[in-house]
Formats: C-alpha cells, structure tokens, sequence
C-alpha cells in the first residue's frame, strides 16, 4: 500500500492537520481515551501511527489554544473560536509525536470500534515511554 495522506480540520476552519501513513484506517491503532483529562472532550477517538506522520497547520494562531493538565507532559490542542481538540503533542529530547482526534477527519472513515483505555495510573516514566513509543512523529511546527 501507498502512503495516504489524511486531512483533519477544526469546525470553523481554522486548525487542520495532515495525517500521513501507510496504514490503511482498519488497521489504525484506535482508541477512545476515558482518562481524568480525555473524559472532558466530548467527541474523541485517537488515532496514531508511529512510522507514521503529521503536519499542522494553522489558518489563524490565534485560534490555538495549548493546554496542559496535571503530569504537564503534553499540550492538548483545541481551537479558541469553534473549541473543537485536535489532539495532543509532547516535545522530548527524541522530537515531538501527536495523537490525533480522528473525529475531525475531513473524509469520512470506518474505524473499527475504538476500545475504552484509561491511563491514570501511569507514571511519568511510564506515560512517556508509551507515547514516544506509539504516538505518530510531528514534522514541522506545531
């Protein structure tokens, strides 16, 4: 299979990401997250491919809006103006890797059903080696 590249854009337009993989979406590592933090978004399921890749793009800056929760390991990315979340990226001596709200891809997909994961008992250690290992590589800026 060809490598396919997936565009994801925020309700009002100004947010988008590029999902590259070779991947084809049923065998997308899919999950829906029911963490302390995850569990305030109301429509998410995290998609990631780690020999994948991801670009972003913003139409308008001042629409991002970065948070971070209780380990402050990761930015979680939703707009300001529609409030729609992204995904969330961490920055590590190794680079920076996304997982990405599918929920917002521009076409249409059958994903399988995604399994209920919770990662609250994680430690640090734990929660970053899991991301580095399987989130998907950001190239550029985010």
């Amino acid at each position: 299979m060809s490598e396919k590249t997936y565009k994801a854009s925020c309700q009002c337009g100004s947010l988008h990401y590029y999902f590259e993989t070779l991947l084809a979406p049923a065998q997308w590592r899919v999950r829906k997250c029911t963490c302390s933090v995850c569990r305030t978004y109301e429509n998410h399921i995290h998609v990631s491919d780690p020999v994948g890749k991801v670009r972003y793009e913003f139409q308008d800056s001042k629409h991002v809006a970065r948070r971070r929760f209780a380990t402050k390991t990761a930015d979680f990315i939703t707009c300001k103006n529609c409030g729609s979340y992204m995904g969330a990226v961490m920055t590590t001596s190794s680079g920076t890797v996304a997982v990405l709200n599918a929920e917002h891809l521009v076409e249409k997909l059958s994903l399988s059903e995604p399994p209920h994961v919770s990662f609250d008992g994680e430690n640090i250690d734990e929660r970053l080696a899991r991301r580095n290992t399987g989130w998907t590589p950001v190239i550029g800026e985010v």
